[in-house]
């Protein structure tokens, strides 16, 4: 079944909201709320917010509350009210709040590459820092099964915070919890391989990619996946994506792989061929002729990248160059794209 989505910042109708006088059920809803990743009101008499889970607790005894679903989402949830103690139904309590989260999610990109050395981490890493300068929340997933550690080109290596090592257990994630327990680069969220692991490929008992991906893209406007090289084995994350960015160089090989690799792409999600080092408009043209494309978008080679990057500049922090406004293009393309 299809679940709907809604905003988490349509101001009518909040993710969670608690009517009543029970400041304690107030406080002790809220916390649950904000470990799911929910927003959450207390509602006043009189006031008209609703809320896709409401909690209310008129005439019940204290740290009582009866739950129900809003009725616009009726073909979703149970119908019906039922009565929780706040502290010692917490558990019930968060599985209703889970199943409100999965009905919230935010926009999510999958940056892949063609081919190695394609720099996807770079581009990816760059995106958000766009992203983050127009004040949307974004998440940075290293979600590429070879990868080292993307915290180490963001500067970020020493930085505390969850790797994918430190994730346990085969349930859900509580998105608010992992989300705080990230490491942060410019006010990103940051999921990074390190010298211990990097993101195990899905098996049938164990997903951690899809469980990272559901769980984030709860609690940020965009959640950005560096793939690193397509590997068909990791088709099902795609398949989480709002739009695939598959990254090139122009070269003759590197563009015979491209045409290759995009038939393993999921044909339902937009796909974006980003083309590295073009130095023209002339040469965009001509590649996206040789790939069967209306167009392909190109980024320019930004000069000095690796000496920046060992001298402590992390991708995004030269954004009035040439590789700063085609990527600036790119976030822009992408949101027509998948409007």
């Amino acid at each position: 079944m299809t679940t709907p989505t809604h905003s988490r910042n349509n101001p009518e109708l909040h993710s969670v909201v608690y009517r009543g006088g029970d400041e304690n059920c107030a406080t002790e809803l809220g916390r649950l709320a904000d470990l799911i990743g929910l927003d959450f009101i207390t509602a006043r008499p009189g006031t008209p917010a609703e809320g896709v889970l409401q909690f209310a607790s008129a005439g019940l005894p204290p740290m009582t509350v009866e739950a129900s679903f809003h009725e616009l989402f009726a073909p979703y949830f149970a119908s019906g009210k039922v009565r929780l103690h706040v502290r010692d139904d917490a558990a019930d309590i968060l599985e209703l709040m889970s199943a409100v989260g999965s009905t919230l999610r935010g926009r999510i990109i999958a940056v892949v590459g063609a081919h190695g050395g394609a720099g996807t981490s770079t581009i990816a890493a760059w995106l958000a820092r766009v992203l983050t300068n127009k004040n949307e929340s974004v998440a940075l997933v290293d979600l590429d099964p070879n990868s080292a550690g993307i915290d180490v080109r963001l500067n970020i290596a020493d930085e505390p915070g969850c790797r994918w090592a430190d994730l346990g257990g085969h349930g859900a994630l509580l998105p608010g919890k992992l989300n705080s327990a990230l490491a942060t680069w410019r006010s990103i969220q940051v999921l990074s391989a390190d010298a211990r692991a990097a993101v195990p490929l899905p098996s049938a008992d164990r997903d951690d990619g899809t469980r990272v991906i559901a769980a984030l893209s709860q609690v940020h406007s965009w959640t950005i996946l560096d793939c690193g090289i397509l590997n068909p084995k990791v088709r099902s994350w795609l398949e989480w994506s709002d739009a695939i960015l598959l990254v090139t160089l122009p070269d003759a090989a590197s563009l015979a792989t491209t045409r290759v690799k995009r038939e393993l792409l999921p044909r339902a999600v937009p796909e974006i061929v980003v083309v590295r080092s073009v130095s023209s408009k002339n040469q965009a043209a001509h590649i996206a002729d040789m790939l069967d494309l209306a167009q392909i978008l190109p980024v320019r080679h930004l000069r000095g990248m690796d000496e920046d990057l060992n001298h402590g500049l992390s991708p995004g922090d030269r954004p009035r160059s040439g590789t700063g406004r085609d990527i600036q293009a790119l976030a822009e393309h992408m949101k027509q794209v998948i409007r």
